[in-house]
């Protein structure tokens, strides 16, 4: 049985979400797999 505590869901990406997004992008580790020179 899953708790509330240990669980996670998924929602649609929001206008609010970009900043987030574009910061994580940045992360040297990311950028390693997902950096787009374009």
């Amino acid at each position: 049985m899953v708790t509330q505590q240990h669980s996670y869901d998924f929602r649609p990406v929001t206008e609010k979400d970009l900043a987030l997004i574009a910061r994580w992008l940045r992360e040297p580790h990311v950028a390693e797999w997902w950096d787009d020179p374009d």
